[in-house]
């Protein structure tokens, strides 16, 4: 992780480990099965792709602007690739 700097360090910090943690938890959850609850998608696998729409835009035709496809915090998304691997395989499987 970057070096944070400035007034709000601390409280950012504990920002970034908590959303550390939720992608923690959600890998886990992902290596019990294709999806968060059974072997099909559900509403729980759209909502939580859905909440990491900032931490990587998705490439899909439903992004205001092509250009920010793929484009987001690349230590977060390195930091946990089966959590934005199956976002994506779910975008090209269901987002057509």
């Amino acid at each position: 992780m970057r070096a944070l700097r400035g007034p709000v360090t601390a409280r950012t910090a504990r920002f970034v480990e908590a959303t550390y943690a939720l992608l923690d938890d959600l890998t886990a959850r992902l290596r019990r099965g294709p999806y968060l609850v059974g072997d099909e998608p559900t509403l729980a696998d759209l909502a939580a792709a859905g909440l990491l729409f900032h931490l990587e835009f998705p490439t899909s035709r439903f992004l205001w602007d092509p250009a920010f496809a793929g484009r987001g915090i690349p230590e977060v998304v390195a930091r946990f690739p089966e959590v934005f691997l199956w976002r994506r395989k779910l975008y090209t499987d269901f987002l057509r």
